[in-house]
């Protein structure tokens, strides 16, 4: 399963965390979508295996409905930039913003939290028919 947004490429890049060395798995993509929590649900419903930012899968990682492949290698990082004309004259706002997107996707910021409970699953009805 991979995003519908990356290019679609017959293969992951995943780079060994202790020697550096580049590894190129190839695979075959059976679902596309352009939403990580969609292909988070489709990897626990079973359809497949993928690769999705840490802060999409820690939850479910946490509560056990996804295991974790390949642990001694990582993705490079993806870049994320908040643009904006200049610091002077900066709206309470945006500057709020730009500060919660730095903690939020930080590593240590979402490693740390701890996983939300779990919704109350929905009564059961019962028949009343014999």
């Amino acid at each position: 399963m991979a995003y519908s947004h990356v290019a679609r490429a017959a293969y992951w890049e995943l780079r060994d965390a202790g020697t550096g060395l580049l590894h190129r798995p190839r695979i075959e993509t059976v679902l596309a979508c352009d939403n990580g929590d969609a292909i988070r649900e489709a990897v626990i419903a079973g359809l497949g295996v993928t690769v999705l930012p840490a802060f999409i899968a820690c939850d479910a990682l946490r509560a056990g409905a996804l295991q974790a492949l390949f642990r001694d290698v990582e993705r490079d990082p993806v870049h994320l930039y908040a643009v904006y004309p200049s610091k002077r004259n900066l709206h309470p706002t945006t500057a709020a913003f730009v500060s919660f997107v730095i903690e939020r996707f930080s590593r240590d910021a979402w490693a740390d939290e701890p996983a939300p409970p779990p919704a109350p699953a929905a009564p059961r009805r019962r028949s009343t028919r014999g």
